[in-house]
């Protein structure tokens, strides 16, 4: 399935642990509630995606695009989020703790009581990024 174009599919409530989806165009569709959970998106474009309550929990999204992407209330713990694109996403409710989110673009990224706890930072990109009863 590498470097295969998706937009627009409808992966919600699926199973879709421990694949390999690098490299493929997955944007604007629909992954909500799915299990992601180990997955391999590194170089995916998932600008748009609707990916809300998902598990990425130790998923390696290293240099994906998830501009405006909705991520509100998903798990994300341990995540592999190194020069991820985030501008613009809803990351409300998300847990991003322990995620690696080095040289992160996170500009105007909603980031409303988002859990960032033991998450490594360095280099992010926070400009206008709404960060209201975030957790550091």
């Amino acid at each position: 399935m590498r470097n295969q174009n998706w937009r627009w599919a409808d992966f919600s409530n699926l199973d879709l642990s421990g694949l390999d989806l690098s490299g493929m165009d997955l944007s604007e569709s629909n992954f909500t509630k799915s299990n992601l959970t180990c997955t391999d998106l590194r170089g995916s474009n998932l600008r748009g995606a609707d990916m809300q309550q998902v598990s990425l929990e130790g998923a390696i999204l290293t240099k994906a695009n998830l501009e405006e992407a909705d991520l509100g209330g998903a798990n994300l713990r341990g995540a592999h989020l190194q020069d991820v694109n985030f501008q613009r996403a809803d990351l409300r409710y998300a847990n991003l703790s322990r995620a690696n989110l080095l040289q992160a673009n996170l500009a105007e990224a909603k980031l409303v009581r988002a859990n960032l706890s033991e998450a490594i930072l360095k280099g992010i990109c926070l400009y206008n990024a709404f960060l209201r009863e975030t957790i550091f």
